[in-house]
């Protein structure tokens, strides 16, 4: 029991405590903030050699002479900003040791929500003296506004972290704050003591969105992601060379006698879309085809891609949007008809899979490129006849990714093939020595 007592009793002073941590954490924030923000307000000045350019400038966006919902919206949506920013700093140690400390989960809360308001410190210092600036000359609407503006930066800073319909609830709050009459503070702590009462504790989803945006390896990753799909894209590029010109030439095979067809026939609109649709489609399978035989030769898949920090599905997405840039300009047949582009555009991405998928299979198989021209063939004819079936096709993109992404997955590490490679001196080769 006495521990019991002790513990209930220590309570309040744990809650001071963490508040006075979590002020501390946003004001560490703030300081960060303060330096660029206070560059910017230097390099103006000394631009325009006057800091009333900034405080008139804050005058003419924030304190209008009447009541304004876009002055509102914008100083309720600069708050917002600068405290979903912080946000990710000062929820992610929510989940640690600080769980198991004697307070309740709403102190914690209000003790993160006052941290965000001390992050927004260099904000309210601007914001203030700009309405100082013009309080003499149009005090109905400025006094109000700078008396709300506590309950703009505490409203702002509960939706940052609030959940649910409260969030909306404290983001009315914060806009009604700054509404330029008397009523709007009178509401605005109305809007802001609903919110807090009924706001929920800040929930595991919320501590995992702020840690996923503070994971530095994380954006490591992804900035390592970018550089190989660069070099990707660059090694694709060097061994298509002028080949690029040979599928367009190949495509002529479809265009051509296409152009010829609808030029010197009388055909029903509806035979000269099928026409184009045909030929379009027949046109795009063929550089399709020509350049993932390009590939197959020049860039073969090879095992150590495999080891770069990139997923499966963006390797294979990279070589279709290759593909697919590639057919595009064979389609010119369809200017002929406008009415077919649409149908021939959604079927692209289908094509450019299947074909991204061939080059996974191609080496020591040499028919990918027939089977290409097959498939490629009845998906043209089928799209021809019933020209609904390119947006199922379009629909089903996700799945030809996923088949393609399997496919590069599947492909065997230590596999060696000896077709277009020399034996000797190949790490991979155990026929020479």
């Amino acid at each position: 029991m006495r521990a019991g007592t002790a513990r209930s009793m220590n309570t309040p002073h744990v809650a001071l405590t963490l508040l006075r941590f979590q002020l501390r954490a946003g004001a560490r924030v703030a300081v960060r903030t303060t330096v660029p923000t206070a560059m910017a307000l230097v390099g103006v000045v000394v631009l325009y050699g006057s800091p009333a350019v900034i405080l008139g400038a804050v005058a003419t966006l924030l304190f209008p002479p009447r009541g304004s919902i876009q002055a509102a919206l914008l100083a309720s949506g600069l708050f917002f900003a600068v405290s979903r920013a912080a946000a990710c700093r000062l929820t992610l140690g929510l989940g640690g040791w600080i769980r198991h400390l004697p307070v309740s989960s709403s102190a914690q809360r209000r003790a993160v929500t006052a941290g965000l308001v001390a992050v927004q410190g260099p904000a309210l210092a601007v914001v203030l003296a700009g309405g100082l600036a013009v309080v003499s000359s149009q005090p109905a609407t400025t006094l109000p506004r700078l008396l709300g503006l506590p309950l703009l930066a505490w409203g702002a800073a509960l939706a940052a972290v609030g959940a649910g319909w409260t969030r909306w609830v404290a983001a009315a709050g914060a806009i009604s704050a700054w509404a330029g009459s008397w009523w709007g503070p009178l509401l605005s702590a109305g809007l802001l003591l609903l919110a807090e009462t009924a706001a929920r504790p800040v929930d595991v989803e919320t501590r995992r969105r702020a840690g996923r945006w503070a994971n530095v390896s994380r954006a490591r990753q992804e900035g390592e992601a970018l550089g190989a799909a660069a070099f990707w894209t660059m090694v694709s590029r060097r061994a298509i060379g002028i080949r690029v010109a040979r599928s367009w030439l190949t495509s002529l095979l479809a265009v051509g006698p296409t152009l010829l067809f609808l030029r010197n026939n009388s055909l029903t609109p509806g035979q000269e879309e099928a026409a184009a649709r045909l030929g379009g489609l027949a046109a795009a399978v063929l550089a399709i085809a020509i350049l993932a035989e390009a590939l197959v030769k020049r860039r073969p898949p090879w095992p150590w891609a495999r080891s770069l920090p990139w997923p499966a599905r963006l390797r294979v997405g990279l070589d279709a949007a290759l593909l697919g840039a590639v057919a595009l300009p064979s389609m010119a047949v369809a200017l002929a008809v406008p009415s077919v582009i649409p149908s021939l555009l959604a079927t692209v991405p289908w094509l450019a899979l299947r074909g991204a998928a061939e080059i996974r299979r191609a080496p020591g198989h040499q028919g990918g490129t027939a089977r290409l021209l097959l498939e490629g063939g009845l998906v043209g004819g089928l799209v021809t006849l019933v020209p609904w079936v390119a947006w199922g096709l379009l629909a089903a993109t996700p799945v030809a990714l996923g088949i393609a992404a399997g496919r590069e997955r599947r492909q065997e590490i230590s596999r060696w093939h000896e077709l277009h490679h020399v034996a000797a001196g190949d790490p991979l080769s155990w026929s020479d020595a």
